[in-house]
């Protein structure tokens, strides 16, 4: 009779123990026992044990107990997490990191930056006149150029391309084809890429009496001294006069 009541009292402290202990905590303790007895820590961790024997006397150890100690990129009680099973990187590969206080960090794709990786390069673009794009950081370390509109240069469009323009006389004129981005349009009288040369530095007038003349194609007209003629005053019209005087006198009978 005795025994029997000393068995119903441990079974009932025994069952309020049981209860006492969330279901959570149970199912750990129940796996940390069978992790102990297969050695079960996860992604080559150590197993460290922290308690070998029984406590008949307290409710806290009741069997062998130990913990894991992780390699890097891992955690957990049993080593089962990777540091980068719950990563925050939104546009990006996430790489273990130990040297951060998360222990891990995120790569970004082209294109995108800041910690996750959510901030989009050309979302804070300062291209002024032209479009944003997303480059390699070999190519721009803020990771965009700019690709301007005609009629615009430098780093972020800033520069109106004929605001440095070489035009001597004339006026500079945007042109995308050409490697500098303008043109120069000459005023009559003047040619070459800058207009810098006058079209009767290069003349062929015999009497030096040039004169710039936009309706020819060479760009000029010969103004001849009296008594010469021809597209480039070459010709001497008095001679021609005494040659056929001459020729005229010779054929009259004699």
């Amino acid at each position: 009779m005795q025994a029997a009541k000393i068995l119903i009292v441990l079974i009932v402290g025994y069952v309020a123990r049981l209860q006492a202990v969330s279901l959570p905590e149970r199912s750990s303790n129940l796996q940390t026992r069978w992790n102990w007895k297969y050695n079960r820590c996860k992604n080559g961790g150590t197993r460290i044990t922290t308690f070998k024997g029984w406590r008949l006397k307290s409710n806290t150890q009741r069997g062998p107990q130990f913990t894991c100690s992780c390699p890097e990129r891992f955690y957990g009680n049993v080593c089962q997490f990777h540091v980068c099973d719950h990563h925050d990187c939104q546009k990006g590969a996430c790489e273990a990191d130990k040297t951060n206080a998360r222990g891990y960090k995120c790569n970004c794709m082209e294109g995108y930056k800041g910690k996750n990786c959510e901030v989009h390069v050309c979302d804070q673009h300062v291209c002024q006149n032209g479009t944003c794009e997303p480059v390699t950081c070999k190519t721009s370390t803020r990771g965009y150029k700019c690709n301007c509109m005609e009629g615009y240069k430098g780093e972020n469009c800033n520069v109106p391309v004929c605001d440095q323009h070489d035009c001597k006389n004339g006026t500079c004129d945007a042109d995308k084809t050409r490697t500098r981005g303008y043109k120069c349009n000459c005023i009559e009288g003047y040619e070459g890429e800058n207009c810098e040369v006058h079209v009767c530095d290069r003349h062929d007038c015999k009497n030096e009496n040039c004169e710039s003349d936009t309706t020819r194609t060479r760009g000029y007209k010969c103004n001849c001294l009296e008594g010469y003629g021809g597209e480039n005053c070459e010709g001497n019209l008095y001679q021609c006069v005494y040659h056929f005087m001459y020729s005229r006198i010779a054929l009259m009978p004699q």
